[in-house]
């Protein structure tokens, strides 16, 4: 069976045959107040649903899968619905959307719909037929591109190799070079950044540029200054970066009983008696 289209829009199938609720949405106009959750929280949705898993509980053999199942994980993300579901979820976005949805399935069982010529891999082979528009085409590509981009990353590839790579699967998956529509066949082909062996370093740099003509500071300074939130982490990220640059950390009484945690550069005479390393 051919895939079920509606407003361009290729509707996703899992293994039993349900239908994905997310991509009627995005087929309905994407409209907030019409999310498949919503619909689903109502009492009505419920009891249908309700009634369906009753119903297919009552054969004879193997249980069927349930009318209503999620998928959160995994390039099947979304939403599947059976049928009767999908037409009551169409019913309720408005009666216009419902009667595109049994018109496109009627068009999908009878085979009135033409499918439009797929495209081809270089060698010439012809792809599967879905999806059937040129938006589906690119919602596949980039679904698969970003499948493919994770992988990449996880198996140690750097940024750019791990898109190069995953560009180069996905045309020959989908026949769509994203890269090329995007005019990014430079970017991706330019050399992978050197990594830095020390994370820390390119900080350490912007605070050293900082600290000339400095011989005292506070750790609420070095933390400000680094733009990061005055929490324990980002103090004790404060701290390790000026003993790598040398500083000497102090800590002053306050009247309040608190104490303020200093760093000076190394040979500098604060004049109370402290000595400085230098």
């Amino acid at each position: 069976m051919n895939a079920l289209v509606i407003a361009n829009t290729q509707i996703r199938r899992d293994p039993n045959g349900r239908y994905c609720l997310n991509d009627l949405h995005q087929a309905s106009g994407g409209a907030n107040r019409h999310r498949p959750s919503l619909w689903l929280d109502n009492q009505q949705t419920r009891d249908l649903v309700g009634e369906l898993a009753s119903d297919s509980e009552s054969g004879a053999g193997i249980p069927a899968p349930p009318p209503v199942e999620t998928v959160q994980r995994g390039l099947g993300q979304g939403t599947y619905a059976v049928k009767e579901l999908v037409y009551a979820y169409a019913m309720w976005i408005s009666p216009k959307f419902h009667l595109a949805v049994i018109r496109a399935y009627d068009a999908l069982v009878t085979g009135s719909y033409a499918m439009p010529e797929a495209p081809r891999h270089e060698a010439g082979s012809e792809l599967p037929p879905a999806p059937a528009h040129r938006g589906d085409y690119l919602v596949a590509a980039n679904r698969s591109f970003a499948a493919l981009l994770r992988a990449g990353r996880l198996f140690g590839l750097g940024q750019r190799a791990a898109a190069r790579r995953a560009n180069a699967a996905t045309e020959a998956l989908t026949g769509v070079n994203l890269a090329e529509l995007l005019g990014a066949d430079a970017l991706i082909d330019e050399p992978e950044p050197a990594p830095l062996t020390d994370p820390g370093a390119r900080e350490r740099e912007y605070l050293r540029a900082w600290l000339e003509g400095r011989d005292e500071v506070t750790n609420d300074d070095v933390v400000d200054a680094l733009g990061l939130p005055r929490d324990r982490a980002s103090y004790m990220r404060a701290a390790f970066s000026m003993h790598r640059l040398g500083w000497v950390k102090t800590r002053t009484l306050n009247a309040d009983g608190g104490r303020t945690i200093r760093y000076r550069r190394p040979g500098f005479d604060a004049g109370d008696g402290e000595a400085v390393p230098a």
